[in-house]
């Protein structure tokens, strides 16, 4: 099993909810990976804006194959329209929408026959956001999922997309003027982590209600 974004809290929770099946897992953050992850299990880097650091990632798991590989990494934008510079721009973009694009489409060749890879997505991708940056990265990256998933029919591409989850990085960096809003949106109802990842271990063990290439919308609407 493979983790991209390992240091996030719902990796986290992931990793505690599966530790009775007593898993083989590869973690894999931007930095080292915090003390709540249990020890024993195979840590590497990456950083998604750096060339270098991506290749020397898929060369360390080239010969490994895993049936889940979850991807969690994603980070929002904080780019004025109006302010931020084509260079901070393209740098967002460079990380997380080619870079993870690109890395996806290479860890397929890492996945078994049957085996399931699931992106973390958002609403944002399918509603009007706070972070148009944000929006659009997780926009591209569900679309790269649909056309890979016709690629590769054999190996299982799912995307989940939530409302805004509480006590996440991202939850974490908001406004309370924003979190607000996300409030009253969802009738001030909030997703928690671990709901998050009850939803993901059902898309990884039930190989029949998820539509390959599918996006799973989680949370209430607005």
């Amino acid at each position: 099993m493979l983790i991209v974004g390992a240091n996030s809290n719902i990796s986290i929770q992931l990793v505690s909810n599966i530790r009775q099946f007593n898993p083989r897992l590869t973690l894999v953050s931007r930095n080292q990976i915090v003390d709540r992850i249990p020890t024993g299990h195979r840590q590497l880097t990456l950083n998604l804006s750096e060339d270098e650091s991506i290749f020397k990632f898929l060369n360390a798991i080239k010969t490994e194959r895993f049936d889940f590989i979850y991807f969690f990494a994603g980070e929002v934008s904080d780019l004025e329209i109006e302010s931020a510079s084509i260079d901070e721009t393209f740098k967002y973009y460079k990380s997380y929408a080619a870079g993870v694009n690109f890395l996806i489409g290479h860890l397929h060749k890492n996945l078994d026959q049957g085996a399931t890879l699931i992106f973390l997505s958002s609403r944002a991708a399918h509603k009007p956001s706070f972070d148009l940056h944000y929006s659009a990265v997780k926009a591209s990256t569900e679309a790269f999922i649909r056309s890979i998933a016709r690629k590769y029919p054999t190996q299982r591409f799912l995307v989940l997309a939530p409302s805004l989850i509480e006590d996440t990085r991202i939850y974490k960096r908001m406004t309370e003027e924003t979190i607000n809003v996300h409030k009253v949106r969802t009738s001030n109802r909030l997703l928690s982590v671990s709901e998050v990842v009850e939803v993901i271990m059902e898309m990884s063990l039930d190989k029949e209600s998820y539509e390959n290439g599918g996006t799973t919308c989680i949370g209430r609407d607005w």
